[in-house]
């Protein structure tokens, strides 16, 4: 694959995601488009949301430009672009638009959670029709091949849960936008190896645009934005996008479940690797609210990434210790998928995510019971 289908998307939506972003934020900081401090946010000073409601855009423009431009160097039938693959691509440009306009009233005004769940179940049901599905389970509970039908329905309740996931996450500076980095450029190299064009230009597209992002939420204190809604559901989108595009991809350049070292050897369990923590910190937290006869969607701070903070971590070391746990997941699954069955690997995996839950929850009580003898032995 030429060097330029990575490079090219990747310095396109990072300039004019760095072109756009400042004049945002200068849009929102002149019309009070603020998000608010409470007891809640982790933030202390009203911050403009503005990130997703430009990187969405910027990132459609990207992907249309880089297919553009690199349209003449298809030049062989591996790097081809079929029509089934346009259809795929227009559904999930479609539900682009459709969770960006759902993100954008629902930072601006506010929108019913039952309204936001029925937009995100259309806009997986996009995803559907445009042709891609789970349809086997790899082995899961000895489940292989499953039922179109099936398939399409869990496909859609996947892509809500995933969506949904980023959207929980994104409660610090740089998290969001670092797992999306990582877990989009893992699949951008196994789309790179697997010779899948459009989706190497789609995923470098995206890592440039949430670069640029997280520069300027991280370090440019300036131009400092939150992505919103409409930023989190649209990353949360797009990596959905990408994971059955691998899945598909991989299964249907193989076409049949192998162990050839130049493809993933068990896709799903390589995707479930990839998303682990998003999705494992929003059933943990889902549990423990339904356990205290809480609604699932109640604001609280249960999240990993409030345990960090409350642990005296900065965000930007809460993070960095998120995206470690992550890239772990990922190289775990990768390797172990060579030796060991899809339910084993998900197994290990919720036993070593409640065990690293466990530690940190062991020195947050150790410190909690220090810092209490310290304050009485002072006021003693």
């Amino acid at each position: 694959m030429n060097f330029l289908f990575i490079v090219l998307p990747f310095l396109i939506g990072a300039g004019f995601c760095a072109l756009f972003l400042p004049m945002g934020v200068n849009i929102a900081k002149e019309n009070h488009l603020f998000d608010k401090v409470n007891e809640r946010k982790s933030h202390t000073i009203p911050t403009p949301r503005i990130g997703g409601i430009v990187f969405v855009p910027v990132l459609l423009l990207t992907i249309f430009l880089s297919v553009g431009i690199l349209l003449p160097f298809l030049n062989s039938s591996r790097d081809s672009i079929s029509l089934g693959l346009v259809k795929h691509i227009a559904f999930f440009m479609s539900g682009m638009l459709l969770i960006y306009l759902t993100g954008w009233v629902d930072d601006f005004r506010g929108i019913r959670y039952n309204w936001k769940f029925l937009a995100q179940m259309l806009v997986a049901l996009c995803i559907v029709l445009g042709g891609y599905y789970y349809f086997h389970l790899g082995g899961l509970f000895g489940i292989g091949v499953i039922p179109r039908w099936l398939g399409s329905v869990l496909t859609i309740l996947i892509t809500v849960a995933i969506i949904n996931s980023y959207n929980l996450v994104d409660g610090i500076d740089g998290l969001c936008a670092s797992l999306g980095i990582l877990t989009t450029a893992f699949f951008d190299y196994c789309f790179i190896r697997n010779g899948m064009v459009m989706q190497t230009i789609i995923a470098s597209s995206t890592i440039g645009v949430f670069f640029t992002f997280l520069v300027c939420n991280l370090f440019d204190e300036k131009h400092k934005t939150f992505m919103g809604d409409t930023g989190s559901l649209s990353i949360g989108l797009v990596i959905s996008y990408l994971a059955l595009s691998l899945y598909c991809g991989n299964y249907w350049h193989s076409h049949v479940y192998s162990f050839d070292p130049l493809r993933l050897t068990n896709p799903f369990v390589i995707i479930v690797g990839a998303l682990f923590h998003p999705a494992f910190d929003m059933c943990r937290v889902f549990v423990t609210r339904l356990a205290k006869h809480q609604p699932p969607f109640s604001p609280d701070r249960l999240h990993f990434h409030h345990k960090l903070l409350d642990l005296g971590l900065t965000h930007l070391q809460a993070t960095s210790v998120i995206v470690l746990i992550q890239l772990f997941f990922i190289c775990l699954n990768w390797f172990s998928s060579y030796i060991l069955g899809t339910t084993a690997i998900i197994v290990m995996d919720i036993a070593l995510a409640i065990l690293i839950w466990q530690i940190v929850n062991v020195v947050y009580r150790k410190r909690t019971v220090n810092a209490t003898v310290i304050h009485t032995d002072r006021n003693n």
